[in-house]
């Protein structure tokens, strides 16, 4: 099982590509918050980091939600993104 936080988004800014479809990982887009280097030139844009699940984990988490606590399942369940574990 493993997670991989590799590509994200700022404004309309894209970093990184996409993993490829062939290793059938989950992927989220997390709202990290407001970016440092936006902000310094005078502009207001979210940076989203890109995240991915293995199959594994992503099962694991979606059969066990009780497992991850209650603080973590609220924010899980809150996440600020329209990907949420949706299959690539």
């Amino acid at each position: 099982m493993y997670a991989v936080s590799y590509d994200g988004r700022t404004g309309d800014k894209v970093y990184g590509e996409p993993m490829p479809e062939s290793l059938e990982l989950r992927h989220l887009e997390l709202k990290v918050g407001r970016s440092t280097q936006a902000t310094l030139l005078g502009r207001d844009d979210v940076t989203y980091e890109g995240f991915y699940l293995s199959p594994a984990l992503a099962s694991l988490l979606d059969a066990n939600p009780k497992n991850q606590g209650p603080r973590i399942r609220k924010e899980w369940d809150e996440l600020d993104c329209c990907t949420r574990m949706q299959s690539l």
